[in-house]
């Protein structure tokens, strides 16, 4: 994101957050995207809140993927980055979720 530290400080920089987020059958396991954005300093900056969380329910029972995007603006003072993909295991024997970012 150095690269771009002087378009990002005038506030003109937008990100896409985007995947495909889906599961096993009939169970909830899921996965969430998220990004923090973070200073020069290490602090967080901001967040673009998650996507994702695509449960049973969601896929009509089916294995599946589903999309999901979300859109916003860097904040002024980001340098860089932190990508986080959480999984969370709800049943079975192996965490069932599946995506592709």
């Amino acid at each position: 994101m150095a690269a771009y530290a002087t378009a990002i400080s005038k506030g003109s920089v937008k990100y896409t957050l985007s995947g495909w987020f889906g599961g096993f059958s009939d169970q909830d396991d899921n996965a969430k995207l998220s990004v923090t954005f973070k200073s020069a300093t290490g602090a967080s900056v901001g967040t673009s809140g998650s996507i994702g969380g695509v449960k049973a329910a969601d896929r009509g029972n089916t294995t599946k993927f589903l999309p999901a995007t979300k859109a916003g603006a860097v904040p002024k003072t980001a340098r860089t980055a932190l990508v986080t993909i959480t999984m969370q295991w709800t049943q079975g024997f192996y965490v069932d979720d599946y995506t592709t970012i």
